[in-house]
Protein backbone atom coordinates (compact mmCIF):
# COMPACT_ATOMS: atom_id res chain seq x y z
CA UNK A 1 0.00 0.00 0.00
CA UNK A 2 2.27 2.27 1.11
CA UNK A 3 4.26 2.29 -2.47
CA UNK A 4 1.73 3.38 -3.92
CA UNK A 5 1.32 7.01 -1.83
CA UNK A 6 3.12 9.83 -3.26
CA UNK A 7 4.79 11.44 -0.09
CA UNK A 8 5.25 15.65 -0.54
CA UNK A 9 8.58 16.88 1.13
CA UNK A 10 9.30 20.46 2.35
CA UNK A 11 12.60 20.52 3.76
CA UNK A 12 12.65 23.29 6.92
CA UNK A 13 15.95 23.56 7.22
CA UNK A 14 19.43 21.08 5.74
CA UNK A 15 22.26 23.24 7.25
CA UNK A 16 23.83 23.71 4.06
CA UNK A 17 23.90 27.56 3.50
CA UNK A 18 26.47 30.27 4.25
CA UNK A 19 24.49 32.04 6.84
CA UNK A 20 23.63 29.65 9.45
CA UNK A 21 21.01 31.99 11.30
CA UNK A 22 18.93 31.36 8.73
CA UNK A 23 16.72 28.02 7.68
CA UNK A 24 15.81 26.65 4.12
CA UNK A 25 12.28 28.76 3.77
CA UNK A 26 14.08 32.23 5.13
CA UNK A 27 12.97 32.37 8.80
CA UNK A 28 15.48 32.47 11.91
CA UNK A 29 17.53 29.63 13.52
CA UNK A 30 17.85 30.43 17.01
CA UNK A 31 19.20 29.40 20.10
CA UNK A 32 17.30 29.55 23.33
CA UNK A 33 18.26 28.89 27.24
CA UNK A 34 16.88 29.27 30.87
CA UNK A 35 18.35 30.86 33.38
CA UNK A 36 22.01 28.91 34.22
CA UNK A 37 21.44 26.71 31.23
CA UNK A 38 23.87 26.71 27.75
CA UNK A 39 23.35 25.99 24.79
CA UNK A 40 25.77 26.06 21.47
CA UNK A 41 25.35 25.35 17.92
CA UNK A 42 28.30 25.08 15.61
CA UNK A 43 27.97 24.25 12.09
CA UNK A 44 30.16 21.14 11.23
CA UNK A 45 31.19 19.08 7.50
CA UNK A 46 30.18 15.27 9.07
CA UNK A 47 31.15 12.27 6.84
CA UNK A 48 29.35 9.77 8.81
CA UNK A 49 26.12 10.03 7.56
CA UNK A 50 24.12 7.32 6.27
CA UNK A 51 25.17 6.47 2.43
CA UNK A 52 22.14 7.03 0.81
CA UNK A 53 22.32 10.53 1.49
CA UNK A 54 25.78 10.94 0.67
CA UNK A 55 24.83 10.08 -2.58
CA UNK A 56 22.07 12.48 -2.99
CA UNK A 57 24.84 14.75 -3.21
CA UNK A 58 23.42 16.98 -0.20
CA UNK A 59 26.38 19.18 1.41
CA UNK A 60 28.19 17.25 4.51
CA UNK A 61 26.75 20.02 6.99
CA UNK A 62 25.26 19.84 9.45
CA UNK A 63 24.55 21.68 13.13
CA UNK A 64 26.42 20.23 16.65
CA UNK A 65 24.27 21.04 19.84
CA UNK A 66 26.46 21.29 22.96
CA UNK A 67 24.09 21.53 25.90
CA UNK A 68 24.61 22.24 29.74
CA UNK A 69 21.20 22.53 31.09
CA UNK A 70 20.69 22.31 35.34
CA UNK A 71 17.68 21.11 36.87
CA UNK A 72 14.57 22.33 36.50
CA UNK A 73 15.85 24.20 33.38
CA UNK A 74 15.76 23.89 29.50
CA UNK A 75 17.64 24.65 26.68
CA UNK A 76 17.75 24.23 22.44
CA UNK A 77 16.79 25.27 18.57
CA UNK A 78 14.15 26.71 17.92
CA UNK A 79 13.44 27.04 13.48
CA UNK A 80 10.82 30.52 12.87
CA UNK A 81 8.78 29.37 9.69
CA UNK A 82 7.90 31.95 7.25
CA UNK A 83 5.92 32.01 3.85
CA UNK A 84 5.13 35.15 2.07
CA UNK A 85 1.64 34.85 3.97
CA UNK A 86 3.66 35.74 7.09
CA UNK A 87 5.79 34.48 10.04
CA UNK A 88 4.17 30.72 9.65
CA UNK A 89 3.28 28.22 7.05
CA UNK A 90 0.47 26.31 5.79
CA UNK A 91 1.32 22.80 6.88
CA UNK A 92 -1.98 21.11 6.54
CA UNK A 93 -0.79 18.81 3.97
CA UNK A 94 1.51 17.46 6.24
CA UNK A 95 1.93 14.37 8.94
CA UNK A 96 4.97 13.35 10.37
CA UNK A 97 8.17 16.28 11.06
CA UNK A 98 11.31 14.26 9.73
CA UNK A 99 14.78 14.83 10.78
CA UNK A 100 18.10 13.28 11.22
CA UNK A 101 20.13 12.83 14.60
CA UNK A 102 22.69 11.35 16.38
CA UNK A 103 24.47 11.81 19.70
CA UNK A 104 27.43 11.20 21.45
CA UNK A 105 25.91 9.22 24.22
CA UNK A 106 22.67 6.97 24.35
CA UNK A 107 21.59 8.18 27.14
CA UNK A 108 20.76 11.84 26.06
CA UNK A 109 17.62 12.71 25.60
CA UNK A 110 15.70 15.76 23.39
CA UNK A 111 11.96 16.65 22.86
CA UNK A 112 10.38 18.16 19.26
CA UNK A 113 7.65 20.79 19.97
CA UNK A 114 6.16 23.03 17.52
CA UNK A 115 3.89 25.74 17.71
CA UNK A 116 1.38 27.47 15.58
CA UNK A 117 1.23 31.43 15.50
CA UNK A 118 -1.46 31.81 18.45
CA UNK A 119 0.70 29.09 20.29
CA UNK A 120 4.17 31.02 19.59
CA UNK A 121 2.62 34.31 20.72
CA UNK A 122 1.31 32.75 24.31
CA UNK A 123 4.98 30.57 24.40
CA UNK A 124 2.72 27.08 24.93
CA UNK A 125 4.20 25.16 21.93
CA UNK A 126 2.94 21.26 21.43
CA UNK A 127 5.75 18.76 22.73
CA UNK A 128 5.51 15.72 19.49
CA UNK A 129 7.70 13.40 22.09
CA UNK A 130 11.09 12.45 22.68
CA UNK A 131 13.18 11.35 19.91
CA UNK A 132 13.76 8.51 22.45
CA UNK A 133 10.34 7.43 22.32
CA UNK A 134 10.47 7.21 18.01
CA UNK A 135 13.80 5.98 18.45
CA UNK A 136 13.38 2.15 19.60
CA UNK A 137 13.72 3.60 23.20
CA UNK A 138 17.70 4.58 23.14
CA UNK A 139 18.95 7.66 21.64
CA UNK A 140 20.91 6.82 18.48
CA UNK A 141 24.36 7.10 18.48
CA UNK A 142 24.60 7.08 14.97
CA UNK A 143 22.83 9.09 12.26
CA UNK A 144 19.16 7.44 12.19
CA UNK A 145 16.33 9.18 10.66
CA UNK A 146 13.48 10.30 13.46
CA UNK A 147 9.60 10.73 12.60
CA UNK A 148 7.37 12.12 14.80
CA UNK A 149 3.26 12.23 13.85
CA UNK A 150 2.21 15.54 13.38
CA UNK A 151 -1.33 14.88 12.12
CA UNK A 152 -2.00 13.58 15.88
CA UNK A 153 -1.59 16.67 17.41
CA UNK A 154 -3.75 18.77 14.79
CA UNK A 155 -6.88 19.65 17.49
CA UNK A 156 -4.19 21.23 18.98
CA UNK A 157 -2.37 23.20 16.69
CA UNK A 158 -3.65 25.39 13.66
CA UNK A 159 -1.83 23.55 11.22
CA UNK A 160 -2.81 26.16 8.48
CA UNK A 161 -0.65 28.51 10.69
CA UNK A 162 2.45 26.54 11.74
CA UNK A 163 4.87 28.96 13.54
CA UNK A 164 7.88 27.03 15.52
CA UNK A 165 9.35 23.42 15.77
CA UNK A 166 12.07 22.91 18.37
CA UNK A 167 14.55 20.50 19.64
CA UNK A 168 14.30 20.83 23.44
CA UNK A 169 17.02 19.63 26.31
CA UNK A 170 15.46 19.76 29.57
CA UNK A 171 17.86 19.50 32.86
CA UNK A 172 19.24 17.98 34.34
CA UNK A 173 20.90 17.07 31.13
CA UNK A 174 24.63 17.72 29.19
CA UNK A 175 26.20 16.37 25.81
CA UNK A 176 26.03 17.21 22.30
CA UNK A 177 23.62 16.38 19.73
CA UNK A 178 23.84 16.54 15.99
CA UNK A 179 20.73 17.20 13.87
CA UNK A 180 20.20 17.15 9.73
CA UNK A 181 17.62 17.29 6.99
CA UNK A 182 15.05 18.49 8.99
CA UNK A 183 11.83 17.77 6.69
CA UNK A 184 8.08 17.99 6.61
CA UNK A 185 6.48 15.07 4.89
CA UNK A 186 2.87 14.62 3.61
CA UNK A 187 0.29 13.95 0.84
CA UNK A 188 -2.48 16.15 0.05
CA UNK A 189 -4.67 17.21 2.33
CA UNK A 190 -7.63 15.22 0.52
CA UNK A 191 -5.62 11.79 1.73
CA UNK A 192 -5.01 12.74 5.07
CA UNK A 193 -7.13 10.13 7.16
CA UNK A 194 -5.59 7.37 5.07
CA UNK A 195 -1.92 8.13 5.52
CA UNK A 196 -2.65 7.65 10.07
CA UNK A 197 -2.29 4.03 8.84
CA UNK A 198 0.51 4.60 6.44
CA UNK A 199 4.53 3.94 7.00
CA UNK A 200 6.66 6.01 5.88
CA UNK A 201 9.46 4.57 3.42
CA UNK A 202 12.70 3.30 5.27
CA UNK A 203 14.86 6.64 3.67
CA UNK A 204 13.06 9.55 3.08
CA UNK A 205 15.51 12.02 0.65
CA UNK A 206 15.57 15.61 1.39
CA UNK A 207 13.56 17.98 -0.89
CA UNK A 208 15.53 18.46 -4.26
CA UNK A 209 13.72 22.30 -3.69
CA UNK A 210 13.45 23.92 -0.43
CA UNK A 211 11.16 26.16 -1.35
CA UNK A 212 8.86 23.96 -3.05
CA UNK A 213 6.81 21.01 -1.64
CA UNK A 214 7.34 18.15 -4.50
CA UNK A 215 5.41 14.62 -5.15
Amino acid sequence: MSEMIQFIILALCRFGGADSSVNDLGGAIETFASEGATIEIEQIDDGLRPEWLQETGQTPQCVALAYDVPEGGSAGLRLRLVSDRGHFINAVDYSHAVFLTRASASTEVFEVRVADASREAAGTPVSLGSVVEHAGGEMPVEWAQIRMPLLEHAEDLDLSHLATVEFVFTGPASGRVHLDEILLVGMPAAALDPLMGVDLPDALPPAPDASQPVN
